[in-house]
């Protein structure tokens, strides 16, 4: 049975530094936490059986983990389980303990986001009959110092601060019964240790290149570099491998008294009894999002003359109705809309992410509004 596991085991202690005291794996990526964006990469790509390690002092991740984590795995058709490391096992020790359950293993690091396509890796491992695979990629990486080219005590060339491509781990790795044979149990391993055991033992080791976009995110800094790169290459990282279930357009208003929201009905084909930005379906094969949105201001009370931008877009697994919504996000700013209507309200946009009726699409179309402002 294939399965997959993400690492989360680490203290995340750069992370805090600089950002509180909340574990990385949970700190929010243009509105969705790393966490959840590896699930649900995980689940897009159709694995059903995922198992997420942490250490046994982390309580707020295994909470994660039972909440959204099993809402979106449940309307996925997939099974979620944690597993609490009671002593640090490095970065891949606690591999073994799945050694008689799950042929191959898919491991990712919670740190890291990517494009990487995961069933592609995996199908790649099975055919090359490796003990082990470990994804690889080119990584350009800045000398902080001039290099220099000497021939006969000359200097002949001086470059400031070069970039170079060098090729490192992707952080990803598939395991088979060999090398999940080979990490010895109750002690930490990590991968350079497995890596070296395994060639001493004349096993077989894949390399699985592409060139899919990758970030390693372990500070604020890494956290900033992501949202850039996320928001740059939406395409790559928002978007689920299978086809949305339908398509809309979203607005978002701001004004001085914040962000505008409308509550949607218990009965809504989309976010039943959550507050949400106001949107529009589009019609399949008829509408660009574009369409969409301007009849949306139409009939948007005191709207009719905005003329917005477009903001992002991403899909969203609806956890109430189990389906993917892809969101054509746009904003645009008003000096006032009244909000005498009883679904409707201003939130201040720095309370946005606290709002906790708020569906989790908006959250994730306002954490890109914040960055754009």
């Amino acid at each position: 049975m294939i399965a997959a596991l993400i690492m989360a085991g680490g203290e995340s202690k750069r992370m805090r530094a600089t950002l509180g005291n909340s574990h990385k794996s949970l700190i929010p990526v243009l509105g969705v936490t790393m966490l959840e964006r590896n699930l649900c990469k995980l689940l897009s790509a159709g694995f059903h059986n995922i198992v997420v390690a942490m250490s046994e002092h982390e309580p707020e991740i295994a909470l994660e983990v039972e909440t959204r984590g099993r809402a979106l795995a449940d309307v996925s058709g997939a099974t979620i389980e944690c597993f609490k490391e009671r002593q640090q096992l490095g970065t891949i020790g606690v591999a073994r303990e799945f050694k008689d359950r799950f042929d191959p293993l898919l491991v990712v690091n919670v740190d890291n986001l990517t494009a990487l396509d995961m069933k592609a890796l995996v199908a790649y491992h099975q055919i090359s009959g490796a003990a082990l695979t470990v994804a690889t990629h080119f990584e350009p990486l800045q000398i902080p110092y001039g290099e220099v080219s000497i021939s006969g005590g000359r200097l002949t060339r001086y470059i400031e601060k070069p970039v170079t491509q060098t090729c490192i781990s992707s952080g990803t790795y598939v395991l088979g019964p060999r090398a999940l044979n080979l990490i010895k149990g109750d002690r930490k391993t990590d991968v350079p240790e497995l890596i070296d055991t395994l060639l001493q033992c004349g096993e077989s080791i894949a390399a699985y290149q592409h060139t899919a976009a990758w970030i390693d995110v372990n500070d604020s800094i890494g956290i900033e570099k992501a949202e850039r790169l996320v928001s740059d290459q939406f395409r790559d990282f928002e978007y689920w491998d299978r086809t949305p279930d339908c398509e809309l357009s979203a607005l978002v208003i701001h004004s001085p008294s914040g962000i505008l929201v409308e509550r949607r009905a218990e009965t809504a084909l989309r976010y039943p009894g959550l507050w949400d930005i106001p949107g529009e379906e589009l019609r399949p094969g008829v509408d660009t999002p574009t369409d969409a949105i301007a009849r949306k201001i139409k009939e948007q009370p005191g709207c009719r003359n905005l003329t917005p931008s477009f903001l992002t877009s991403f899909d969203d697994l609806d956890v109430s109705t189990g389906k993917i919504l892809r969101h054509h996000v746009f904003f645009a700013h008003v000096d006032e809309i009244s909000d005498s209507e009883r679904e409707v309200k201003w939130i201040p946009l720095d309370d946005a992410g606290s709002f906790h009726s708020l569906s989790h699409a908006a959250v994730r179309a306002l954490a890109s509004f914040r960055r754009r402002l």
